[in-house]
């Protein structure tokens, strides 16, 4: 931040929220009746559109400010003033908040995970970690909205971010084990089984790595607590993908490709 700038972001819960789904949806028309099913669902008040529009004025104050030059910061932006090229304008049936391409946190976020992801696909495992990492970094907090109150059009949104970030973190686990960090992916690995115990794609690598690291009777556990879990949760058995892992760390044989976790078949050169 340079000398003389004012850091600038509405105060009021809704404020923040209005101006969450504006940046969600930039360079597209968020209509008045949109703000309002965001800000109060299915029970709007009989003032809902003019408090939204008042709401809509403290926004526009942070981004057109009279004297000084001010940027908004946000869970999504690195900087975005005025002078960049982002404004917010009245559109019929609402509004529209104007950016450039790379304005915000998301766009880099979607750029270095594509970039990253298309590097995996040539075979080029050490750059890939590296970019995916960087998108990872990028991601601050529990979600991309960390206190910031959502109402049902924002958590549509974040169901999607979510989706997404589960895509580039599984390319991102991918390439690190291909590049033989199993040590220092059990502890995350853990962690991430904590947070999704359903989620037999992350229970795979966790088994794999642990296997890698010589705890071949910690990984058999792992597939065991997976297995209790998912006929007790579900009535379902492990897949067959991990059945073939269970027997193949039974009978200390090395993964094969295509069992998870394990290295990926050599690319071409």
């Amino acid at each position: 931040m340079t000398q003389g700038d004012v850091t600038c972001t509405p105060t009021a819960p809704k404020a923040q929220q209005a101006l969450s789904l504006l940046l969600l949806r930039a360079n597209h028309i968020v209509s008045i009746s949109a703000l309002v099913d965001e800000l109060w669902a299915d029970n709007p008040p009989a003032s809902a559109v003019i408090t939204a529009q008042s709401y809509i004025y403290q926004i526009r104050r942070c981004i057109h400010p009279k004297e000084k030059k001010s940027r908004i910061r946000s869970q999504f932006t690195q900087q975005a003033d005025t002078e960049d090229g982002v404004t917010l304008l009245t559109r019929s049936p609402g509004y529209i908040l104007l950016k450039r391409e790379g304005q915000l946190d998301l766009d880099d976020f979607t750029r270095l995970a594509g970039e990253g992801r298309a590097l995996l696909d040539r075979g080029d495992t050490q750059a890939a970690a590296v970019l995916l990492r960087q998108a990872m970094s990028l991601w601050r907090g529990s979600s991309p909205l960390s206190g910031v109150r959502c109402g049902p059009l924002l958590h549509a949104h974040l169901t999607v971010l979510s989706e997404e970030w589960m895509r580039v973190l599984a390319l991102r686990i991918q390439a690190d084990m291909a590049l033989g960090r199993h040590h220092d992916l059990v502890g995350e690995l853990r962690s991430l089984v904590a947070a999704h115990p359903l989620n037999e794609w992350l229970h795979g690598r966790l088994i794999t790595a642990l296997y890698a690291v010589g705890r071949r009777g910690e990984a058999l556990e792992a597939c065991l607590s997976l297995s209790d879990t998912l006929r007790r949760e579900l009535g379902v058995d492990l897949s067959l993908e991990l059945r073939q892992l269970q027997h193949q760390i039974l009978i200390g044989q090395p993964p094969t490709p295509g069992t998870p976790g394990a290295p990926p078949l050599t690319h071409a050169s």
